[in-house]
């Protein structure tokens, strides 16, 4: 994307530079046709690089995948299978292959599946149902943008069992979430002010949704 951040500023550049010269009839016909071809260029960088970035989310989010030539036939031929695959790879390149990051309600399922076997399935699926509803409300709030969505996801799982009254400081649970999830995997200190300011948002955004009321206690204190 830097590219074609650089390949805009690029344009307006040339632009100025041509009004600047305009002035001068005699030198007015070199800018425009310069300008010209160099518009085209860039038009063409948009739209492979708009079909090629669409074409890599279809193929992550879609199950079915479009073949290149498909590609090759909506573009009229403009471009080749060859630019396409090497735009493709660019794009990869540049982003560092990180394209299908896992979202905070995917840490949050992988979270609740390590509790321990007290926790029964349907408690989980119940307790996972409302991490996710957590974390995707959180999804609003730019304040998160910064935070790893896997301290996001904890911090909203610890939200959820404390208020179900599943545990509490002392209890068993909260030290193994907090010593196998959050010290050992995400390696965060107990008590962190980082989870303590993340819980405490994520409970004031939660309670900023007229939709949201807290989840029902559980009669289960491990």
């Amino acid at each position: 994307m830097w590219k074609l951040l650089f390949s805009r500023s690029r344009m307006v550049s040339d632009y100025d530079t041509f009004l600047q010269g305009g002035r001068n009839r005699r030198i007015e016909i070199a800018p425009v046709t310069n300008l010209s071809s160099k518009l085209t260029s860039y038009l063409c960088f948009d739209r492979l690089t708009g079909m090629v970035a669409l074409h890599l989310a279809i193929k992550i989010h879609h199950p079915k995948c479009i073949k290149i030539d498909t590609l090759v036939k909506l573009s009229r031929d403009q471009f080749s299978e060859r630019q396409i695959a090497a735009m493709e790879k660019n794009l990869m390149c540049t982003l560092s292959w990180y394209l299908h990051p896992p979202t905070a309600s995917e840490f949050a399922y992988s979270f609740i599946s390590l509790l321990p076997g007290e926790v029964t399935t349907p408690l989980r699926g119940e307790i996972f149902e409302w991490s996710k509803y957590l974390t995707e409300i959180s999804v609003y709030d730019s304040y998160f943008v910064p935070h790893r969505s896997s301290s996001v996801a904890f911090a909203a799982v610890m939200n959820v069992m404390e208020d179900m009254k599943l545990f509490h400081e002392s209890s068993s649970l909260h030290s193994f979430f907090e010593r196998e999830v959050g010290c050992h995997l995400l390696q965060l200190i107990p008590g962190s002010e980082e989870v303590k300011t993340l819980r405490k948002r994520i409970r004031e955004t939660a309670c900023a949704t007229p939709s949201y009321s807290p989840p029902a206690a559980i009669d289960l204190i491990y």
